[in-house]
C-alpha cells in the first residue's frame, strides 16, 4: 500500500484485513486522505477501523463487509456508497459525513451503536431491512430521501432532524423507544404497519405533508404533543395500548380513523377544519381543545371529558356499539375489561352547549354545572342519566322511611344530597362516590340546571322526556334556601299531594283517601234517616183560574243510633253522593246540615286532586 497516493482506486475485495494489514491501511488513509472508486465488497476488518475526514472522490463499495469498529466522522462520500449486507460487530459512527449521491445500507447489521447524527444534506439514505441491535441515532440529520421499511431498531433517536422528502418507515420495527421529537418532515412521513412496543416520542414534531401511521401497533404511551399536522394525519386501524397523547397538537386538515388505545389526550388540541373522530379508547380528554369547524367523534367504552373545550361549531359525541371495521379487518377495542360500548361524558364546565350533540352517550356521571346555554343543547338518541336510590331508604326523620320514585337525575342533585343536603334521610342513598373535592352547587343553582335542560328536551318536541327534569326543578326549588317559607309550604304540598303534577299514582292515591273519608263521614253524619217527601199545599180553583200552591221541604234530620248508621243502603248512598259531587258537580240528594258542609269540601278538593292526576298522565303522554 506504500505506492498508493491521493485519488487513486482501491480494490481489496475479499481482504481479511488483520490487525497489521489494517495498521497498513491506517497508515495509507492517513497518508492519501482521499481514495478514487474503492471496492471493499467482502472485506474482514478484523481491527477497528479510521476513515475520520477521509475522502471517497469515486463509488465506494463495502457490500458484504464486516467491521469491528468503524469511524467515518466527517468523512466524505463524493459518488455513491454502498453498505449492503455490511455487518458492524461494534460501535459505528458516520457523524457529520457527507453524501455526493446515495449511500445503500440495507439489510446492514449494527451490532453496536451507530451514530448517523448531524448528516448534511444526504440525497439518498437506503436502510430497508436493516437491523439495529443496539442504539442507533440520527439526531440533526438532514436528509432528502430515506427509506427505514421493515428496519428493526433497538433505542433510537431521531431528534431535531429534517426530511426533505417523504421517508419511509413502512413495517419498521422499534423495540426500545424511538423518540421524533422536533423533527421536521417537509413532505410527511410514511409509518405504516411500524411497531412500537414501547411507544413512541413525537413532541413537537412537524408533518407538513401526509403522516401515515395507518396500521401502526403502539406497546406503551406513546407522545404526539405539540405536533403540527399541516397535512392529513392517517391513523386508520392504528392501537395503541399504551395511550397516545395528542395534547397542544394543532390539525389543519382531516383526520382519518378508527383506532383504539387505552387513553386518547386531545387535550389543548387545535383542529381548524371538519373532523370525523373515530376512537375504542377507556378515556378521551378533550379539555380545552379547540374546534373551529365541526367535529364528530364516534366513540366506543370512553370517559369522555369536555371542561372549557372551545366551540365556533357544532360538536358531536355519539358512541358506536359494535366494533369499528377498516375494510374487512375489525379494529381491536382496548382491554376495557366488562365496560359497557355506551361511552360516558364528564365534566361539561367552561362550554357552550348550545353547540353541543350528544348522542347515545351515558351522562349518569357528568357535571352539567358551569356550561353556558344548556338550554341549547341537544341530547339525542339513548342518553343514559342517573337514577335516585332503589328501595326504601330508612334513617332519622319525621317520617323514617322513604321511596324515591324513578326518574332521570342529573349528576349535580347527587352531588348536592350527598354533600350539602342536612338531613339524614335525604342523603342516604346518594353517594358521589369519585372523591370530587370541589364544592357542590347549590340547590338552585341544580334547580337552573335543571330549567335549562327541560326546556332543550321541550324545544326538541320531547316534552314528555322533560317531565323528569321538571320534576327535579321543583324538588331542588323546594330544597332551595332561597325560597320563601309559604313558596316552600306551597310546593311541599304540591310534591306530596301528586309529585309536582307528574305521579298520577300519587294523585289517584289521595283523591281514593279523601272520597273514602268522605263517603265515611256521608255515612255517619251526612245522609239522613230517610229521604224526607215534598209536599204541595194550596187551594185549587175553579177550572181556568191560576193556582198556587206552596211546596215544602222538610228538613232532614238524623236520629239513627251510631252503630246502625253502617249499612249497605247507607254506603252505597254516600257513594253515590260523593261519586256526583266529584266528578258530575250535583248530588240530587238530600243532605243533613253536616252532610251540605261535607259535601261543599269534598266539591272543592277532590276534583283537584282528580285533575292532578288527569296532568300528570297528559305530562307523560302529551305530544307537541
Amino acid at each position: 500500500m506504500d505506492g498508493l497516493d491521493t485519488g487513486d482506486p482501491v480494490d481489496f475485495r475479499g481482504v481479511e484485513f488483520t490487525a497489521s494489514l489494517t495498521e497498513e491501511l491506517q497508515q495509507a488513509i492517513v497518508r492519501c486522505s482521499a481514495f478514487g472508486e474503492a471496492l471493499f465488497t467482502r472485506c474482514h476488518f478484523l481491527a477497528p477501523i479510521d476513515f475520520k475526514r477521509f475522502g471517497f472522490q469515486g463509488a465506494t463499495w463495502f457490500d458484504d463487509a464486516s467491521f469491528e469498529s468503524a469511524d467515518f466522522t466527517h468523512a466524505v462520500f463524493h459518488e455513491s456508497a454502498c453498505f449492503l449486507r455490511a455487518t458492524f460487530n461494534s460501535s459505528v459512527t458516520f457523524q457529520s459525513a457527507t453524501l455526493g449521491k446515495a449511500a445503500n445500507l440495507s439489510r446492514a447489521r449494527f451490532k453496536g451503536e451507530a451514530n448517523f447524527s448531524t448528516l448534511e444534506r444526504w440525497p439518498s439514505l437506503n436502510f430497508d431491512e436493516c437491523i439495529f441491535e443496539d442504539f442507533a441515532t440520527f439526531e440533526m440529520s438532514n436528509l432528502d430521501n430515506a427509506s427505514f421499511s421493515k428496519t428493526q431498531f433497538q433505542a433510537t433517536r431521531f431528534r431535531g432532524a429534517a426530511f426533505i422528502n417523504q421517508p419511509y418507515f413502512r413495517n419498521a420495527n422499534f423495540s426500545d423507544l424511538a423518540n421524533f421529537e422536533g423533527v421536521n418532515f417537509a413532505k410527511g412521513a410514511n409509518f405504516r404497519y411500524s411497531k412500537f412496543p414501547n411507544g413512541g416520542i413525537f413532541a413537537e414534531t412537524i408533518f407538513d405533508g401526509l403522516a401515515m401511521f395507518s396500521g401502526a401497533r403502539f406497546g406503551k404511551l406513546s407522545v404526539f404533543t405539540g405536533v403540527k399536522f399541516q397535512n392529513e394525519a392517517d391513523f386508520s386501524g392504528a392501537v395503541c395500548q399504551g395511550g397516545i397523547s395528542f395534547k397542544g397538537s394543532q390539525f389543519a386538515d382531516l383526520f382519518h380513523g378508527p383506532i383504539s388505545a387505552r387513553d386518547v389526550n386531545l387535550g389543548y388540541a387545535h383542529f381548524e377544519r371538519s373532523v370525523r373522530f373515530e376512537v375504542s379508547t377507556r378515556n378521551l380528554v378533550l379539555a380545552r381543545a379547540t374546534f373551529l369547524a365541526a367535529a364528530t367523534f364516534s366513540v366506543r367504552f370512553a370517559k369522555v371529558f369536555l371542561t372549557d373545550v372551545h366551540l365556533s361549531s357544532p360538536l358531536t359525541i355519539s358512541s358506536h356499539r359494535h366494533q369499528f371495521t377498516l375494510g374487512d379487518q375489525v379494529v381491536p377495542d382496548p382491554e376495557a375489561g366488562d365496560l359497557n360500548p355506551l361511552s360516558k361524558v364528564f365534566q361539561l364546565a367552561g362550554v357552550n352547549a348550545a353547540l353541543l350533540v350528544l348522542n347515545d352517550v351515558d351522562v349518569s356521571q357528568c357535571s352539567f354545572s358551569g356550561a353556558y346555554h344548556l338550554d341549547q343543547i341537544t341530547l339525542e338518541g339513548e342518553c343514559r342519566f342517573a337514577t335516585p336510590p332503589r328501595g326504601i331508604q330508612w334513617g332519622r326523620s319525621i317520617v323514617p322511611l322513604r321511596r324515591w320514585s324513578p326518574r332521570k337525575t342529573l349528576r349535580d342533585e347527587i352531588y348536592w344530597r350527598s354533600r350539602r343536603s342536612t338531613k339524614d334521610l335525604e342523603r342516604k342513598g346518594w353517594d358521589a362516590g369519585d372523591g370530587n373535592t370541589d364544592e357542590p352547587p347549590s340547590a338552585q343553582n341544580v334547580a337552573a340546571i335543571y330549567r335549562q335542560i327541560r326546556k332543550a328536551f321541550e324545544d326538541g318536541s320531547n316534552e314528555p322526556g322533560a317531565a323528569d327534569f321538571y320534576y327535579g326543578e321543583m324538588e331542588m326549588r323546594r330544597r332551595s334556601e332561597n325560597v320563601s317559607r309559604s313558596e316552600r309550604g306551597l310546593l311541599h304540598a304540591y310534591w306530596a299531594l301528586s309529585g309536582f303534577g307528574l305521579r298520577a299514582s300519587r294523585a289517584v292515591t289521595w283523591l281514593l283517601i279523601a272520597m273514602t273519608v268522605t263517603i265515611v263521614l256521608m255515612m255517619g253524619w251526612g245522609l239522613p234517616d230517610h229521604l224526607a217527601k215534598q209536599t204541595a199545599t194550596g187551594v185549587i180553583s175553579s177550572p181556568g183560574s191560576e193556582t198556587t200552591l206552596m211546596i215544602e221541604v222538610p228538613k232532614q234530620h238524623l236520629y239513627l243510633p251510631f252503630d246502625e248508621r253502617w249499612t249497605l243502603s247507607r254506603l252505597e248512598r254516600s257513594g253515590r253522593v260523593v261519586v256526583n259531587s266529584v266528578i258530575f258537580r250535583s248530588s240530587g240528594q238530600g243532605l243533613t246540615a253536616p252532610g251540605i258542609w261535607i259535601e261543599m269540601i269534598s266539591r272543592f278538593t277532590e276534583p283537584i286532586l282528580l285533575g292532578l292526576a288527569i296532568l300528570a298522565i297528559r305530562g307523560r303522554v302529551k305530544r307537541s
